[in-house]
């Protein structure tokens, strides 16, 4: 997948980018997730940093592969938040 650019975007619905591929590090400055937004199974090739990021509702990382660094920083959540990095090793 190429670059994507999320900066300031909002998602007022779910997201579902699971089983994707992203070779180079995605722009996720100051994008809100209202909903559900789904990585499953996804693999991030670069570094990614998800700065300023909303996670309102449901953000599903389970069985995601990160091979470069990952960074969240200063990322805003809510009490009915949940972030899930489940990771099934058979």
């Amino acid at each position: 997948m190429s670059k994507l650019n999320f900066g300031e975007t909002v998602f007022h619905r779910s997201i579902r980018l699971g089983k994707s591929v992203f070779h180079q590090s995605n722009n996720f400055y100051k994008t809100r997730f209202s909903g559900l937004v789904d990585f499953n199974f996804s693999k991030f090739v670069q570094d990614q940093k998800f700065h300023l990021t909303d996670f309102n509702e449901v953000a599903l990382f389970s069985n995601t592969t990160f091979l470069g660094a990952i960074q969240f920083q200063h990322n805003i959540v809510t009490r009915n938040s949940y972030i899930n990095f489940e990771h099934r090793i058979s």
